[in-house]
């Protein structure tokens, strides 16, 4: 409690959120393909969401916590290689 108001704690990101409609490697796909040169209206067909659905998930406004998990994910890759390498 802070100040007599509990504080809520909400774990309930990405697809362990009730409401989503997307799951953690849609959204890596969505950023893939946009970075590769798709429009969101073109994605938004395709994953059957909103156009401003995908511009926020390529903004990083929305399921955010999957930028620093692919940034891990991508560094530990190239430390593989690298180590491969010598």
């Amino acid at each position: 409690m802070v100040d007599g108001r509990t504080v809520r704690v909400c774990d309930y990101y990405g697809s362990k959120n009730p409401n989503s409609k997307l799951t953690e490697k849609q959204v890596i796909c969505i950023r893939d393909f946009y970075e590769q040169g798709a429009t969101p209206t073109g994605l938004a067909r395709i994953f059957q969401t909103s156009r401003s659905n995908i511009s926020n998930i390529v903004a990083g406004r929305t399921w955010g916590h999957l930028n620093q998990e692919v940034v891990n994910e991508k560094e530990s890759e190239k430390n593989r290689e690298a180590k491969g390498g010598e």
